[in-house]
């Protein structure tokens, strides 16, 4: 069976932490966390796993000392790697009866579950939008008072100006900024560093040194603070909004698959929920209804609309021996197709699958740059250590 759960804060060390810790329930095949999306799915036997033990594990994942956690990425961080278009493409195209099944397994990123498992899919996170709104009332915190702390100074004169400034920026700093000081603990505690590091460090130093200057007489750099931190919020805002589009476009594929299924039954039409079909059942189609499962055609004919999967506007004509998916729809003739594909291994279900997954994991170019980051932020931080200390010594 396969579960996934949402709604989960997560960074990279605390999902393979997750991941870790998951893995040691019993009845887990395979688990993979996305700390993009804050997901964990989770593959396992239903007789011998209890769900209540995986999610009393994913919460036991948080209580983990960073130096105990394996020093790498996450499982859902290398799924990206074989072609998410090209795999979408061979499932349509195998749906369609068009391309051979072999292969059509495909592995979970490092993980030991090689093939889907039978039928338990869970819906995409219904906080889609409370993820946004929350980044967007940071923007609106940030933004203005960003521009307040900017301003003060060059339009107002007077001592008064620097704190008007200052007090601007400390919400932007302490609230707006609040989620990188507390990545860049966590990035600390597990001995790495990233760009939630940089813009801590950038930030809080832009704010301590103004701060000192408030008092002794200097130059102040509360805008400098300040706007990072609005501008990067700002990306976060854009960043959750791109993912929630995605989200709601798992929850309408989920939506158009089909609630129940006309099985044939000793020559009896039996109506039965879509979750009881099993592989080699008869199904009876009637015009204007969906075909509830992958299958074969084995008697009549009619025009298949496979718009959901191709684009395609016009309906397909299809005739006995010829393949069709679930949640296509029927829409004028009378079919019995036999199921060969139920559950998690229908083409809707590997396309929701895939998109979950190029959603959590990352593109080429994103580890690139977090192989890059890995250098560069101990390189920033060495080469500011050694300018102040030359600073100070000369």
């Amino acid at each position: 069976m396969r579960l996934r759960a949402s709604g989960f804060g997560m960074d990279a060390a605390l999902a393979v932490a997750i991941e870790e810790t998951v893995a040691e329930v019993a009845g887990v095949r395979a688990v993979q966390a996305y700390p993009r999306t804050g997901s964990v799915v989770i593959w396992y036997l239903p007789d011998d796993c209890d769900i209540a033990a995986v999610l009393a594990a994913i919460g036991r994942a948080r209580d983990v000392p960073a130096a105990s956690v394996p020093a790498r990425a996450p499982y859902s961080a290398s799924v990206g790697e074989t072609g998410v278009l090209a795999r979408i493409a061979g499932g349509i195209l195998r749906a369609l009866g068009l391309s051979s099944d072999a292969g059509s397994a495909q592995a979970a990123g490092g993980s030991s579950c090689h093939q889907p498992a039978p039928s338990c899919h869970g819906a995409p996170a219904a906080d889609a939008k409370g993820e946004q709104r929350t980044w967007l009332r940071r923007v609106w915190l940030a933004v203005p008072l960003g521009l307040v702390s900017m301003a003060a100074p060059m339009l107002f004169g007077g001592a008064w100006a620097g704190w008007l400034a200052f007090a601007a920026t400390v919400p932007v700093q302490f609230v707006a900024g609040w989620p990188f000081l507390v990545g860049a603990v966590r990035q600390a505690r597990a001995g790495s560093a990233g760009m939630d590091t940089l813009i801590s460090l950038g930030t809080l130093t832009a704010f301590a040194y103004s701060t000192y200057q408030l008092f002794a007489g200097g130059p102040l750099f509360f805008d400098t603070a300040a706007l990072i931190i609005a501008f990067v919020v700002l990306g976060r805002y854009f960043e959750a909004r791109a993912t929630g589009k995605t989200r709601e476009a798992i929850s309408t594929l989920l939506e158009m698959g089909a609630r129940e299924a006309c099985l044939l039954v000793d020559g009896h039409e039996v109506l039965v929920p879509v979750e009881r079909v099993q592989v080699g059942d008869l199904m009876r189609v009637r015009p204007g209804e969906k075909i509830p499962v992958d299958g074969e055609i084995v008697d009549g004919r009619a025009a298949v609309d496979e718009s959901m999967l191709t684009g395609e506007s016009m309906p397909a004509e299809k005739t006995v021996g010829d393949r069709v998916a679930g949640a296509t729809v029927n829409t004028d003739g009378l079919l019995t197709v036999r199921a060969t594909a139920v559950g998690a291994d229908t083409a809707l279900a590997q396309i929701v699958r895939l998109v979950e997954q190029a959603q959590g994991g990352k593109a080429p170019v994103q580890r690139l740059a977090d192989r890059v980051s890995a250098v560069f932020v101990p390189a920033v931080l060495a080469v500011a250590a050694l300018t102040f200390a030359g600073w100070t010594l000369l």
